[in-house]
């Protein structure tokens, strides 16, 4: 079951389905599209991670959000639960912005029955280029706000994300917690992320992450490091490999054992003539025998190259097959826009009902109601 409740996702003002961004160099960037896979498990955390653009390795990417063509963005999200007969407000998360459209607050409120009660906030601060410097978080404590933590961005004079520490309030000052350091190359890709946490009044290594980029300025290596005995020990690594499209067609985790790399896992990806993903498959390394199967994603697509159907299956290491498991599938509108998601569990036999959305937009194509059911099932002659 991938979700419990019944909830309506009602975002009272404009999505983000055309959604642009304003880059340092004040041009406009390609729109925001949602994927169908977004939209199926948009939550508000999800949503700010789109809307902040933080990269794999958490790094600040682009920090200024706006619409400079209509100034439509996102204002409130809107979740309510279904009691059986009537919608009930749960949370809310107001957005904020400055004169020049970046984020300035974002605001998460509770419904108390009769009224929203402050939850606990986020609160942005920019350098004069438009660069996030600081994110604060603060607590509702009944009467006023409250510090809980923060996170400080540093930039280089290229404004490249050099450091970002993290703090937690102490009741009367700020405590580092843990930060990272980022190195790059010349193409601005990130080189090595150092994590470091906070010991008495020092910072002590943690790990180290090493990539490496081929001529295309793809990942093609990452090593994990553990800091020990005041030295960096070598503990994972991740290679990976495309094909002539520059899509992923492999990645393969190791293992450190004492003097050499162990395989242990690997992803492999499969794509049609129109570059869409048909199959993700997973594969754990056995010693014996060496890589078996765990499992693999299939996709569909329509002539539109929207995602119509991915099947989830695990691999039966007695009768040497695929078992499914689950099943996502996806109907669009005449315009390419999600409007109906149906997730499905495997009983055996056949596919089980477990959860359905369905996704409303304006007349400009931007989503404004997203409404999520539960399948119950109910005893026969009920």
């Amino acid at each position: 079951m991938k979700t419990f409740l019944h909830v309506l996702f009602l975002f009272l003002s404009v999505l983000f389905l055309s959604f642009p961004l304003i880059a340092q160099t004040n041009k406009i960037k390609s729109p925001i599209i949602l994927s169908a896979d977004q939209l199926k498990g948009l939550t508000p955390e999800k949503l700010m991670n789109i809307l902040l653009k933080k990269n794999e390795f958490g790094v600040l990417t682009d920090n200024i959000v706006v619409n400079t063509l209509d100034s439509l963005i996102v204002n409130t999200q809107t979740l309510q639960l279904w009691t059986g007969s009537e919608w009930v407000n749960y949370f809310r998360y107001t957005f904020s912005y400055s004169a020049t459209y970046e984020f300035s607050e974002i605001l998460l409120e509770m419904w108390s029955g009769t009224e929203w009660v402050n939850g606990s906030r986020t609160l942005f601060n920019y350098s004069g280029g438009g660069f996030s410097t600081i994110e604060l978080t603060q607590i509702w404590d009944g009467s006023g706000w409250e510090n809980y933590d923060q996170t400080i961005f540093y930039y280089d004079f290229s404004f490249q994300n050099t450091e970002t520490v993290y703090q937690g309030w102490s009741g009367s000052a700020w405590e580092n917690i843990n930060r990272n350091l980022y190195t790059y190359d010349l193409n601005d890709s990130v080189l090595t992320r150092t994590y470091q946490y906070w010991m008495g009044s020092t910072w002590k290594n943690g790990s180290l992450y090493t990539n490496i980029y081929n001529s295309d300025e793809l990942l093609t290596e990452t090593l994990l490091q553990i800091w020990s005995d005041e030295a960096w020990e070598n503990y994972s690594k991740y290679n990976y490999s495309y094909n002539p499209n520059n899509d992923i067609i492999s990645q393969i985790i190791y293992v450190w054992s004492d003097t050499l790399w162990e395989n242990y896992y690997q992803y492999l990806y499969a794509y049609d003539s129109n570059g869409n993903q048909v199959e993700y498959l997973s594969q754990i390394w056995i010693t014996v025998t060496g890589w078996e199967n765990d499992e693999r994603t299939i996709s569909s697509y329509d002539s539109n190259n929207n995602t119509t159907e991915e099947i989830s299956q695990n691999w039966d290491m007695i009768s040497l097959d695929w078992v499914n498991s689950y099943r996502d599938s996806y109907t669009y509108n005449s315009n390419n826009l999600l409007i109906e998601f149906l997730g499905q569990g495997w009983a055996g036999f056949n596919w089980v009902n477990d959860v359905y959305s369905s996704y409303s937009y304006d007349p400009d194509g931007r989503i404004i109601e997203i409404i999520t059911h539960v399948w119950i099932m109910r005893p026969s002659g009920s």
